[in-house]
Order: structure tokens, then C-alpha cells, then sequence
């Protein structure tokens, strides 16, 4: 199946000429390989359409143009049973997503800071720019995790590309270098390090000092701007915590009146949702920080960020991850019998009205009902109405 890329619903083509052209197209091949059907999902979301791929294999379609919904059969084999990926058709797919694309020579790799399980953090330089490039080394992924992470690739480029968004890493662009090995590239905003850092030299002083709380609620509110921006594009982001929060060196020495820079990171998880689908069916995250209603029925939606993000501020405010005593495996049992994790606070030099806001936030976050948790924007405002 040849599929054209659409133009965007801005540039005048309506939603409803669009989303017909998508559906012949979809209709005409029923067979689909994961490139293909991550660009279709591409498709989908500039026409107007939700398209996603049921358990029993086959393809829902809803048009809100005329609210019919669809269902297609649909047959979604792995590349593997081609004999590997066909990486013309993966070329195809991201020079149809009309990205930054840079070549081999526009930036130069550094030192590596970082190595995951399907991908590495490195130094970059992209010109006269310092920038962090994370790299996936695609022969050695099965086709999933390849299709994931063009995933990865387009949502960072469809929701961290804006320059007025706050608290979120800035994408910057991508490349794809070598053959064997072949290694797609995705350039972005160069931090200094992971808000963990920051927490371990607070918890080992011992002593959070009101230069330390004032730099927590600064690196929170910028994490809380970016939240809303996610939530409000349908987006959740599904691994909060403190590990996947960049920030500057300058929070780490909680120098007053520094100028404080936070980010939130790590997109691998993150799910684009729809209006008529505000909720993600399979279970994903870090299991210390997951919501209950994930770990006990896979369903994420933007309560299920919430909840992560108070356990990463309950992180931030004890030093230890939560649910610390408890081995990871017993987590979801404990998490099931409405237990939450026990902890206590790292100790101040004084009583300050900002840490016990920072305190009862977490609280608020951690509530086994996700209809009982603030959203994004109401913690926002409670941050900044406390100093």
C-alpha cells in the first residue's frame, strides 16, 4: 500500500475531504506492516480521524465530521515475517512525516551519558549549539520496538517543538546515520542532569534548607506547565518521575535567586490519546510510580500522570523512591489493598508555608479514586499562589 502523506487541516483541505481519502486508503490494503500503520496513525490525527488498532485485529475508525465510527479487518503482521524490517519503507515513513531531518555531517557526536535498554544519551554539538542526541540503534530492536520508537520521533516533534512551551525538553530534530548498524537519531535540548541528582545531595545533607524548597518548587512548577500543556494536547506522558526530569546544574547548588530550568523527558512511554478515547488499554510505566487503576487494569489516562506525579514529588521530598521498603514485584499487591507507600520527610531548618504546600500536594495526588485527583492546572496554580 502506497500512502500519501495529507496535507495539514490549516493549510484549508477540511477534515471531511481528508478523513474520506484515509478511510478509501485503509480500506484499500488490509494488510499493514508497523511502518505503515504508524504513519496511518500520523494520517489519521491530521484529518480529524482516531484510528487505532483493536485486540481482535481490527481497525477502529471514528470520524467526528459525521460521528460514524468504523471497524475494518485488518491483518498487522511483524517485518520479521519478511525477513527483517524494510527500512525503504521506514525511510519512506519519516520523510512523509515532514520533519527536521539533518545529515550525518550537520552535528557531531560526543561522549556517551546514558545507556537504556533500546537507546543511549550523548553529547552533540549541532553547530555552534550543545544539545543531547538520543540514539537507538534499530538492527538490534525487534519491529515493535522500531515502530515505537518512530512513535517516539513524531509525537516529540508534534508536542516539543513550540519555544513558549515550558517544562517540556525541546526537540530539535533527527537523523538517521549508517547502514549496519543503522542508528536513528533524535536531537534535542541539552540539560546538565536528572532531577535524582539533585534530590540525592539534598536527602545526603540531610537538611532541606529554604533555598532547597524554593528550588523543588521552581523545578515542580515548570514540570506542572509542561503536564498541562501534555494533558490539554491529549497527550499523557506515562513514566513521570525523577529520573526522567532534566534540570540545570544551578538547581543542584540551590543558590538563591538562581535561575532554575526543569524538563520533563523520556517520551519512549508516552501515549497520544483523542477526544473520543481518553484512555491508554495496555499497562505501561515504572511500577513504583504507577496509578493503581494501571497496575490492576492497564487503563492510563491523564489521573494516571497525576498520580505519578506525586510520587515523584514525594520522591522529591523524602530522598527515597516510593514504596522504598517493598520489593518492585509486590508493589501492584500492595498498591491493590490500598496501601500507600510509607515515608517520611526529609527534615527542614524551619517551617515554611511552601513545604507544607509541596506536602499536601502530594496527598492530594495520591488518591486511590483517580475522579478525586486535581488536574494539572489546579496544582499549577496552588504552586504559584505559595511562596
Amino acid at each position: 500500500m502506497v500512502v500519501k502523506a495529507l496535507p495539514e487541516r490549516t493549510n484549508g483541505t477540511s477534515p471531511a475531504n481528508s478523513a474520506s481519502v484515509l478511510l478509501k486508503q485503509i480500506e484499500s490494503e488490509p494488510a499493514l506492516t508497523h511502518a505503515r500503520l504508524v504513519l496511518l496513525k500520523v494520517l489519521a490525527d491530521r484529518s480529524g480521524l482516531f484510528l487505532s488498532l483493536t485486540d481482535s485485529n481490527r481497525l477502529s475508525v471514528v470520524n467526528p465530521v459525521d460521528g460514524r465510527s468504523y471497524s475494518l479487518p485488518m491483518t498487522l503482521f511483524s517485518e520479521y515475517s519478511e525477513g527483517g524490517v524494510d527500512w525503504n519503507e521506514v525511510d519512506g515513513v519519516l520523510a512523509s512525516l515532514d520533519l527536521q531531518c539533518y545529515s550525518k555531517d550537520a552535528f557531531v557526536m560526543g561522549e556517551r551519558i546514558y545507556k537504556g535498554n533500546t537507546s543511549s544519551i550523548y553529547h552533540c554539538q549541532l553547530g555552534d549549539k550543545e544539545c543531547a542526541a538520543k540514539v537507538f540503534m534499530v538492527d538490534e530492536l525487534a519491529p515493535e520496538k522500531v515502530a515505537s520508537c518512530m512513535r517516539e520521533l513524531y509525537l516529540m516533534s508534534e508536542i516539543c517543538s513550540p519555544p513558549d512551551v515550558q517544562g517540556i525538553v525541546k526537540y530539535l530534530g533527527y537523523s538517521v546515520r549508517g547502514v549496519h548498524p543503522r542508528r536513528v537519531v533524535i536531537l534535542m535540548d541539552l540539560a546538565d542532569e536528572p532531577l535524582t541528582a539533585v534530590v540525592s545531595a539534598f536527602a545526603n545533607r540531610g537538611l532541606l534548607l529554604s533555598s532547597d524548597v524554593a528550588c523543588l518548587r521552581t523545578i515542580f512548577i515548570d514540570i506542572l506547565q509542561g503536564l498541562s500543556y501534555l494533558h490539554s494536547s491529549y497527550v499523557i506522558h506515562r513514566d513521570l518521575k525523577c529520573a526522567n526530569i532534566l534540570v540545570t546544574s544551578s538547581a543542584s547548588d540551590a543558590v538563591v535567586g538562581s535561575q532554575l530550568h526543569a524538563e520533563l523527558a523520556d517520551f519512549g512511554l508516552a501515549k497520544k490519546l483523542s477526544p473520543y478515547k481518553e484512555w491508554a488499554n495496555k499497562p505501561a510505566g515504572s511500577t513504583r510510580w504507577m496509578a493503581p487503576e494501571v497496575t490492576e487494569s492497564g487503563r492510563a489516562t491523564w489521573r494516571s500522570d497525576i498520580w505519578s506525579f506525586g510520587m515523584t514529588l514525594l520522591e522529591a521530598l523524602t530522598g527515597q523512591l516510593p514504596y522504598h521498603g517493598v520489593v518492585v514485584l509486590d508493589v501492584p499487591k500492595t498498591i491493590s489493598l490500598r496501601i500507600l507507600p510509607s515515608f517520611k520527610w526529609i527534615p527542614a531548618e524551619s517551617e515554611l508555608d511552601v513545604l507544607q504546600t509541596l506536602q499536601e500536594t502530594v496527598l492530594s495526588c495520591l488518591q486511590f479514586d483517580p475522579l478525586q485527583r486535581p488536574t494539572a492546572d489546579e496544582l499549577l496554580r496552588r504552586l504559584l499562589q505559595c511562596d
